[in-house]
């Protein structure tokens, strides 16, 4: 638990500095592969990101968390269980703020030569240190309370409202309400299932947010979910196919324990969110191209239609990409 990897690059790809704190003495060739591939994503789209904003996707069981500011980029690779608040506020903001106070001239009159960044490093640490001091105060994990079984969950609300909560706190925004307890229940198993940022407030960063009534917030748009009648307030998206046939396919399996389950689930579910970056890059290569040669492509990768839908929806929210308009303006002539 903790920040993992901090770097800074250019738009235009060069890496101004970086800080690992794995303790590895040499770049594992896995991790190498998904950076350089996570960074040509985020290159090839920073617009779309908008500056200051903060972007979080889950890749290989990590959380990265990147934003833009003056023609850099900041990342931040943390465990999963970390609070994106947290890490926004006391480490991602300050650093990249820093860095442009501390080198505005190096990067004006820059040479090529990175070295002159290397003093960043105990700055750094020190935010590092800061960042661990609030996490430890402040962070609250909700996975520490008594989560729903799964099967308790389904017996509660039914198999496809489970499907359709994990798909709004994924893809959308999503507000439990009604009984407290039930809903900080709902919600450690729907936190044990997907990797997820519960919000303490409902704002731009939520996912998943917890509250007694309904939220009065004309500024964000979500989705509501009563536990109490079972019913939708907003509902964003009619099914959620992909994850009722997962947690169907996984039911049928016997001997396994409701640990068992969600561990499974969450595997699969995060196999299928590491084909992002694989996604958005050959949407690069062909976004000029009007052959079909994109959804060719992508077809390649993920098949299957629930998989699909799923997967446009998540790029769309966490990226800020519509799949589908590129698909159409390369099929046209």
């Amino acid at each position: 638990m903790g920040i993992e990897n901090f770097l800074i690059i250019s738009d235009t790809g060069d890496f101004l500095f970086s800080r690992d704190y794995n303790g590895k003495n040499q770049t594992n060739h896995t991790d190498l592969s998904l950076l350089s591939g996570f960074i040509s994503a985020i290159r090839n789209f920073a617009e779309s990101i908008g500056e200051g904003q903060i972007r979080t996707m889950v890749i290989a069981n990590r959380k990265w968390l990147y934003t833009t500011k003056h023609d850099l980029i900041g990342i931040a690779i943390a465990a999963q269980e970390d609070n994106d608040d947290l890490i926004k506020m006391h480490f991602l903001i300050p650093l990249l703020n820093q860095f442009i106070e501390e080198y505005k001239e190096e990067l004006f009159n820059h040479s090529g030569e990175y070295t002159v960044f290397d003093s960043f490093q105990e700055m750094t640490d020190t935010q590092r240190e800061v960042y661990r001091a609030q996490a430890a105060e402040q962070s609250v994990d909700l996975t520490t309370r008594q989560a729903l079984t799964l099967q308790g969950a389904i017996e509660l609300v039914n198999i496809d409202s489970i499907a359709l909560v994990l798909r709004h706190a994924a893809n959308h925004k999503l507000v439990l309400v009604g009984d407290d307890f039930m809903c900080k229940k709902l919600g450690a198993l729907i936190q044990s299932m997907i990797p997820i940022h519960v919000t303490s407030e409902l704002n731009g960063y939520t996912d998943l947010y917890i509250s007694s009534k309904y939220p009065n917030n004309p500024d964000i748009e979500f989705s509501t979910f009563n536990v109490d009648n079972r019913g939708w307030t907003h509902q964003k998206y009619p099914s959620a196919i992909y994850e009722k046939i997962m947690i169907q396919n996984l039911l049928k399996k016997k001997g396994l324990g409701d640990m068992d389950l969600i561990l499974l689930f969450r595997k699969e579910y995060l196999e299928l969110i590491d084909k992002v970056t694989e996604y958005i890059n050959l949407i690069w290569k062909y976004k000029n191209q009007t052959n079909g040669r994109l959804g060719r492509e992508l077809q390649a990768i993920v098949k299957d239609k629930p998989k699909i839908e799923f997967l446009h929806q998540y790029i769309k929210k966490n990226i800020g990409l519509d799949v589908e308009d590129f698909l159409d303006k390369s099929k046209k002539k």
